[in-house]
Formats: C-alpha cells, sequence, structure tokens
C-alpha cells in the first residue's frame, strides 16, 4: 500500500473512532429557568437598571451558591441554563437580578424538581417576591426554618401590602423570626394531630399548594395587564384554601390558629404597619378555617345572619391588612361580632333543655378560659419555645372543652356522642377568636 493511501486510511480510522467512540464532548445536561423584572420601580432616580441574573441554590444554613447566571434583555427577561450536575431532585433557588456594580436589584425565589430540559418559570420580580426571597433566606439563616417549611408555604405568607412596608434588612429579619414561630407552632400541632391528619394527607396538602404557585407564576409572566394579573391571584387564593379540602377540618383550624397565634405573640417588634399587614393576614387564614371547622357542627344551610357575619369578618380583616395602624383593634371587633353570631347559630341546633345542660358547662370552664387566655398573652417572644407553649396553651384550652364530663351530660340529653365532641370543638373555636388584645 503506498504512503498516501496509508494516510488516508489511518485518517478515516481516525474520524470513525471519533465518532463511534465517543471522542466528541457530550451535549451538557441542563434544565432552565425562566422569567421577568417588572417596572415598577422605573420612575425612580435611586434604582439601577439591571444587567444580570445570578441563580444560586439556598443551602440548608441560608447560605447562597451560585450555580448559573446569564444577562438581562431589553425587555426585562431572562433565560437562564442550569447544569444538572449542580442540582439534585427538588431544589430550593433564589434568582438575583444585579445592576452594574452587582448589587441586588431584586430577587424571587422558586422550588422546583429540576429535570433535564425541563423549562420552569419564576413569579415576575417585583416587591413582593423580593420581600419573599429575602425572608426565607432569612428563616433558613437563623436556623428557624421548621421541618414541614416550604418556600410555597413561605410565599403565602407574605404579600405586596406587607412587602412594602418592610422598610430595611431589620424589618425583614423580624418579619422573617415572627413567621418562623407561626410556622413553628403550626408544625407543632399537626404533630400534635398525628392520629387526625397523616403525614402523607399533609404532603398532598403541601404539593397541591406548590402546584397552585406553579399555575400563578406562569399566568403572572403571561400577564399583559393588571386584570389579567388580579385575576390570577383570585384564582390562587381559592386554591390555597382547596389544598388543605382533604384535612380534617378541626385540625386545619387548629393549625392556622396556632400559626396566627404565634405571629401575634411574636411580631411586636415590627412597626405598626408592618405588624398590621402580618398579622392580618395570619388571621385571615385562620377565620377561613375556623369558619370551616364550625360549620361541620351546622345541620343543614347556616343562616343568612352567620353568612353575614362571616362575610363582615373576612372584609374587616381585609381592610385591617391595609391599614396603616396597628390591626388588633379592629381584628378583636371583627371577631367579637362573629362571635356572637356563631354562637347563637350553634345555639339553634340543640333543644332547649340540651343548651340549658351546654351553659352550665361552658360557665364552669371560665376558669379554665382565663388560665389559657393568660398563658397566651404572655407569650411575647419567638422562636421554638414561645411556638410551643402556645400549642400546649391551645391543647388544654380544648381538652377542657372536651371533657368526658362534658360531653357525657351532652350525651344525656339526647346528643349522639360524636355530634357533642364536634359541637364542643366548635363553641371550643369560636371562643378562642377572643383572644386577640390590642
Amino acid at each position: 500500500m503506498s504512503t498516501p493511501i496509508k494516510h488516508l486510511v489511518t485518517l478515516l480510522a481516525t474520524m470513525t473512532c471519533l465518532g463511534a467512540c465517543g471522542g466528541d464532548d457530550p451535549e451538557p445536561e441542563v434544565s432552565t429557568v425562566q422569567g421577568r423584572l417588572t417596572q415598577e420601580d422605573a420612575a425612580k432616580a435611586d434604582t439601577p437598571a439591571a444587567e444580570s441574573v445570578v441563580v444560586s441554590r439556598v443551602e440548608a444554613d441560608g447560605s447562597l451558591t451560585s450555580i448559573a447566571s446569564a444577562q438581562v434583555g431589553a425587555q426585562g427577561t431572562y433565560r437562564v441554563e442550569l447544569p444538572q450536575q449542580k442540582l439534585s431532585g427538588r431544589q430550593d433557588v433564589v434568582i438575583q437580578a444585579m445592576d452594574s456594580a452587582q448589587a441586588r436589584v431584586s430577587s424571587v425565589a422558586i422550588s422546583r424538581d429540576f429535570t433535564t430540559d425541563g423549562v420552569y418559570t419564576a413569579a415576575p420580580m417585583d416587591r413582593e417576591s423580593d420581600a419573599e426571597a429575602q425572608i426565607i433566606v432569612l428563616a433558613k439563616t437563623s436556623g428557624s426554618w421548621c421541618t414541614h417549611c416550604t418556600i410555597p408555604l413561605y410565599r403565602v405568607a407574605v404579600d405586596a401590602t406587607l412587602a412594602a412596608r418592610l422598610k430595611n434588612d431589620a424589618a425583614h429579619e423580624r418579619a422573617a423570626a415572627s413567621i418562623a414561630t407561626g410556622f413553628l407552632a403550626q408544625q407543632k400541632m399537626w404533630e400534635a394531630r398525628a392520629e387526625q391528619v397523616s403525614d402523607a394527607e399533609r404532603e398532598q396538602a403541601r404539593s397541591a399548594l406548590a402546584s397552585a404557585q406553579l399555575t400563578l407564576d406562569a399566568k403572572l409572566h403571561a400577564s399583559s395587564s393588571a386584570s389579567a394579573s388580579q385575576s390570577a391571584r383570585a384564582s390562587y387564593a381559592s386554591a390555597q384554601t382547596s389544598a388543605y379540602a382533604s384535612i380534617d377540618k378541626e385540625s386545619s383550624a387548629r393549625a392556622f390558629t396556632a400559626y396566627a397565634q404565634g405571629v401575634e405573640r411574636s411580631s411586636e417588634a415590627l412597626d405598626s404597619s408592618a405588624r398590621a399587614a402580618l398579622l392580618a393576614r395570619a388571621e385571615m387564614s385562620r377565620a377561613v378555617y375556623v369558619d370551616a371547622a364550625t360549620r361541620v357542627a351546622i345541620e343543614g344551610k347556616a343562616s343568612p345572619d352567620y353568612e353575614q357575619a362571616t362575610r363582615a369578618l373576612l372584609a374587616s380583616l381585609g381592610a385591617s391588612a391595609q391599614s396603616d395602624a396597628m390591626a388588633s383593634a379592629d381584628i378583636k371587633a371583627a371577631y367579637k361580632a362573629w362571635q356572637a353570631s356563631a354562637k347563637q347559630e350553634l345555639n339553634a341546633q340543640f333543644a332547649a333543655p340540651t343548651q340549658l345542660a351546654v351553659d352550665g358547662l361552658l360557665t364552669s370552664l371560665d376558669a379554665a378560659n382565663g388560665v389559657y387566655f393568660g398563658v397566651v398573652a404572655g407569650v411575647n417572644g419567638s422562636g421554638e419555645a414561645a411556638a410551643e407553649t402556645l400549642v400546649q396553651a391551645q391543647q388544654a384550652f380544648h381538652n377542657a372543652y372536651r371533657a368526658d364530663a362534658n360531653v357525657t351530660v351532652l350525651t344525656a340529653t339526647g346528643v349522639e356522642q360524636e355530634r357533642a365532641k364536634t359541637y364542643l370543638d366548635a363553641r371550643a373555636h369560636v371562643a378562642a377568636t377572643a383572644h386577640s388584645e390590642p
């Protein structure tokens, strides 16, 4: 064989081996996250323009590990490819928009199960998303991130009103501590109700909430008008409640009461306007689930008076969330009006002789009420100890209402035992809404 032909054969063999033997580097496995920045701060002269975005993993201790970056487009949009080798299963990430000096302009937090070639959409960056991301990182940094906590759960706790009222890093830290105390108390209540609510049911609720936020983020990203965004948020608000539909109503009421109490008793360091927004939002969730638990004790359709009182309560809580003043007094007044209607509604479910027996039993529990309210009012700190105290007080309170003697007397007057327990639970929830003090 001549030398030129030998060279040709060698070249062909080499090329064949390169193709068949994998000599070329394989395409990197990536997933993609996309989003956009809003223009809400564009009119402010002191707001620098975002030039790039940095995507970071949120570690267990709250530290951020950068994994990818990209430039921001002319319309404020971004699209970042994330190397799969830097992600593992479900991952919490924070996306930060940076200016030319690499200072943060805004941010957003998401939690996704990143897979190769997947495309994931983040909510538009704005004040609300930035406050959410900061509070999530601070909760993890402080070590107060509870075992059942998730990014979707924390995002529910923060809205645009609260975000606008958190003026500095210290305010974000106080809000994060208060929200964390609320979630710690809620977790302890879920644990105390383990016989009524399984881990699978709680996981189902968390998954439903996460799914609702995926839908919300996609709609907000695609939204081109304020009305479209409002519609997306209205649908999301309904989905939040529906996420817990399969969970025992009594357990949900206790869990969200524990959260609201934890927030109220650990938020005194916040200024009045920020506390008003945070507290009213927590009480709004509580009211929804306490109302649901109360309706379990109502046979048939609730009366128009009760329906009106419930709507008025929720409207008052919504107004309190927008107030610049401390909201406790307004919340207490709203609950007081609802209490009167709820008691009347529950009383109407029972015959007069039975009601006389019930009134006697409830009167005998005044001492237990006093102890409960005293314990709750005395908790003015944050952290796990405060959460534990609140839950223990609530458990003792409900146990007093559902004492065997109470159920026995009700049953003796002709009330089926389980219905007697449900009634007493409902009365306990109604009584507990009086605990807020200005």
